[in-house]
């Protein structure tokens, strides 16, 4: 029996570290998780290897977060979405941007099917005028 950490959020295909719970219950953390990093240095004894199982996890929906940062203009949010929701076929579930003294940043939380799609996504928002910066980031 395992759980998803919803601090990190891992995704299908990223690197992940499991911690075995008392009730044998594994909690799957990305291995950058803050967390897991504690965690570990408390608890080594409880860590153990996880992988993921491909076949299992297919079909599945990840929520990831993203953050993003740049010089504001106009369209800017038409081409994020655009670029997202079309171009990607990827499912947005909130956007929270917002813009001051033409800077803008903020985040988007959205479904993706593995960590191959949020890196291919990440790679074609930094190719849109005027972003600066994305990354993902915990929800």
């Amino acid at each position: 029996k395992y759980v998803l950490a919803t601090c990190c959020t891992p995704i299908l295909g990223e690197n992940v570290v499991g911690f075995k719970s008392s009730d044998g219950t594994i909690t799957v953390h990305t291995r950058t998780c803050s967390n897991a990093n504690n965690l570990a240095a408390k608890f080594g004894d409880k860590i153990v290897t996880v992988k993921w199982d491909q076949e299992l996890n297919s079909g599945s929906n990840y929520l990831a977060r993203i953050a993003l940062k740049g010089t504001d203009r106009i369209g800017m949010m038409n081409d994020i979405t655009k670029v997202t929701s079309q171009g990607m076929s990827i499912n947005i579930r909130r956007i929270n941007l917002g813009a001051e003294e033409g800077i803008f940043d903020g985040f988007i939380d959205l479904y993706v099917h593995d960590i191959d799609d949020l890196e291919k996504l990440m790679k074609k928002l930094k190719n849109i005028k005027g972003i600066e910066s994305v990354a993902k980031t915990d929800l």
